[in-house]
């Protein structure tokens, strides 16, 4: 691994905390453009293509888990008597990614709930902005 200096570490860190260049400039009392700067030269260093690459190689080499990468309520157990028999999708656990959100609550929506969930969204939105073009009617009628 090679050595970064202080403010490459600092600006890797606050890229893995997913803040901003100007968030993360805000924090250290430096413009954008240097935490820019301080990222592309932490790239050059790690050899990344882009700075979500050096993000991860910076964390790969500093953070060590302190849980196993998978709870063992997370992971089904294997049968060893029917491998043929596979749980439905519906019914497996889902992994859990430590390493990039960490200890948390587990996404248990499928994907037609979530398009669902989307879908009623979209029309709470159209409800709400035709109750806004009603009301900016009414008031158009009122001041003739």
């Amino acid at each position: 691994m090679p050595q970064l200096t202080e403010r490459q570490r600092q600006c890797l860190e606050g890229f893995i905390a997913r803040k901003t260049a100007k968030e993360i400039g805000r924090e250290l009392g430096i413009t954008h453009h240097a935490v820019e700067q301080h990222l592309k030269a932490a790239r050059k260093k790690l050899g990344a293509s882009d700075s979500l690459e050096a993000a991860r190689l910076y964390a790969a080499s500093t953070y060590t888990a302190v849980e196993p990468y998978y709870a063992a309520s997370e992971v089904p157990a294997a049968r060893a008597d029917d491998a043929s028999d596979r749980q439905p999708a519906q019914d497996r656990f889902l992994l859990r990614d430590v390493a990039a959100d960490g200890p948390g609550p587990i996404q248990t929506l499928s994907a037609m709930q979530t398009l669902a969930a989307i879908g009623i969204s979209g029309v709470g939105m159209i409800v709400i902005l035709s109750l806004i073009v009603a009301v900016a009617d009414g008031v158009a009628l009122l001041a003739h």
